[in-house]
């Protein structure tokens, strides 16, 4: 059984005891209102048809200020009332009494019985009523407590809902989810969002009534409550934006809208980015626990929000972005191709030079042609990586996996690299664990890593050696597959290291004349590696050397070993 259920029964066993016309319990609203919140009544018509009234000039104002009782024997020798007196000539109630109800010193409202007969109420039936009103007093505050602690409950509820809204659901539809939720919990008409969007209102998550009629005037974000939620960064509560003198004419707002509270959205460094509105069609007081749930949930919408447009900016600039990349990538492609195909024709007539196609050269002609193809051949191969670096920073690299044994890749860049190292005086080691599984990944790309990191090994070393180790990484789970180039080179100072897989990233103090290079091999190893889904680190210390370390994974179930 409900309250209303509750304060309708006590009304009836109260008949029995003081016979009555009309019995009411009038509830407090707002400071200036109260609402009839359960009327038993034999009369043709209702006193109050409105169901909530103005405390000025009725008695049951007068008992909620004043905290006391009333008897009236008359209404027609008493002008204390007028508003209560000429709503009950209407209906024919002649005499009246009233008692306030209190519960722990908080008036709540007020216990009201009429009757046609004049002196109907006296001294006995307010002794009768008293202890009858206590009980009625206490019954509408643990309704109170149980719908404030329901309503709380319901809210934290929301908030869970909303926290976990937040990283699935769109900014609208979550929107629309919470003030559905909102008006669902907080018993409201109309909840919805308003936002600032190029210094105007626009209203979203609009729920209680079609969006499009609770969009903002031409006015904008200069007036109204929001603008004072906006401008104050604080809660802004109207119990009824009607005054209660005002004439009929002036009780005409544009939308029916009398309660209202808003709470500001603040963004993350505490600008005010909208505001989480909800209305009332009749005045109504928010309680503080109201409006500090209001305030919860319009944090999680302003996380929302933001999170929005920063998602918005995001996809702005990656479009941005990929247009710039887009042209630069074309730009270069046209570029290279154009510079490559008069590059081969040079380097092929330099050749036919030298061969004496066109007649014997001396020497002087003979070293000139040489230093011409190897700059040329140099500016190829320079063409060739830009070209190699476009097509893996645009992911158009076609993989081909195979398995294969590790010794099917060391024995082949054993054969290729061992006589530059020797051609160097350096020594070339390959170590290769034992019992290591077959390999699937693309074979062709992994020697392609290997080679740019063993030709780096033997370019930048004078003295000592070069090691190619192979063997598993067991600290990892899965295991994965390490191949580690080390030297004895030059080493890479310390503040080189965190770019030196940057494109045509120059480590300085190195002589470019003894060590010429374009800075692309490592950042194509760097895009090769993670194309396999692996990882490359690299230790150095200047003048002891270099080791970098390339780590790929194993397939899921390695077949026979290979030694």
């Amino acid at each position: 059984m409900n309250l209303s259920d509750i304060c309708l029964t006590l009304c009836r066993e109260i008949h029995k005891l003081v016979p009555y016309d009309r019995a009411a319990i009038n509830l407090a609203d707002t400071a200036e209102q109260f609402a009839v919140y359960a009327e038993e009544s034999r009369l043709p018509a209702p006193a109050i048809p409105q169901g909530f009234s103005t405390v000025m000039g009725t008695a049951t104002g007068w008992v909620m200020r004043n905290a006391e009782s009333v008897i009236c024997e008359d209404i027609l020798n008493d002008d204390r009332f007028p508003l209560t007196h000429q709503r009950y000539r209407s209906v024919g109630i002649r005499s009246y009494i009233m008692l306030p109800l209190i519960a722990e010193q908080e008036l709540l409202g007020v216990l009201n019985l009429g009757s046609l007969v004049p002196k109907r109420f006296g001294r006995k039936e307010l002794e009768l009523l008293t202890p009858i009103a206590d009980i009625l007093a206490l019954a509408v505050q643990n309704s109170r407590r149980y719908e404030e602690s329901r309503n709380r409950e319901e809210m934290q509820k929301v908030l869970k809902e909303l926290s976990q809204d937040i990283a699935v659901l769109d900014v609208d539809t979550l929107l629309q989810k919470l003030t559905e939720k909102i008006r669902d919990v907080l018993k409201v008409d109309v909840s919805d969002v308003r936002l600032i969007v190029n210094g105007e209102w626009r209203s979203l998550g609009v729920s209680g009534t079609e969006p499009g009629s609770l969009q903002p005037t031409a006015y904008g974000a200069g007036r109204g409550l929001s603008r004072s939620v906006l401008q104050s960064g604080q809660p802004v509560t109207v119990s009824d934006m009607i005054p209660a003198d005002a004439s009929t004419a002036q009780r005409q707002t544009r939308h029916g809208f009398r309660g209202y509270a808003g709470v500001p959205l603040l963004s993350r460094n505490g600008d005010v980015i909208g505001v989480l509105r909800v209305l009332t069609y009749r005045a109504r007081q928010f309680s503080q626990d109201e409006i500090g749930s209001l305030q919860q949930l319009a944090g999680g919408a302003a996380i929302a929000v933001e999170n929005a447009r920063l998602f918005e900016e995001v996809r702005r600039k990656s479009a941005e972005l990929e247009n710039a990349f887009k042209l630069k990538t074309d730009f270069l492609n046209t570029m290279a191709h154009e510079l490559r195909t008069p590059l081969n024709v040079v380097i092929g007539t330099q050749q036919l030079l030298q061969e004496g196609a066109y007649g014997k050269l001396g020497d002087q002609q003979q070293k000139a042609l040489s230093r011409i193809g190897r700059y040329a051949r140099e500016l190829l191969e320079l063409i060739n990586e830009i070209l190699g670096l476009m097509r893996l920073e645009a992911k158009k690299v076609p993989l081909h996996p195979e398995e294969f044994a590790v010794r099917d890749v060391t024995d082949d860049l054993e054969l290729s690299f061992e006589p530059l190292a020797r051609e160097k005086g350096l020594r070339l080691e390959i170590t290769v664990a034992r019992g290591l599984p077959r390999v699937t990944t693309d074979r062709l790309r992994l020697r392609e890593i290997l080679e740019n990191l063993l030709a780096n090994a033997v370019k930048y070393t004078e003295t000592g050696g070069i090691e190619l180790r192979v063997g598993i990484e067991n600290a990892r789970r899965p295991k994965r597959i390490v191949w580690s180039v080390a030297d004895t080179g030059i080493g890479i100072r310390n503040s080189d290291l965190p770019r030196i897989f940057e494109p045509f990233y120059m480590a300085e103090g190195v002589d470019r004349r003894k060590y010429p290079g374009s800075g692309l091999g490592l950042s194509i190893v760097k895009k090769l590696v993670e194309l396999l889904d692996g990882e490359i680190e690299v230790e150095s210390e200047p003048g002891r050397g270099s080791t970098f370390t390339v780590s790929l994974p194993l397939p899921p179930k390695s077949k026979a070993s290979c030694r």
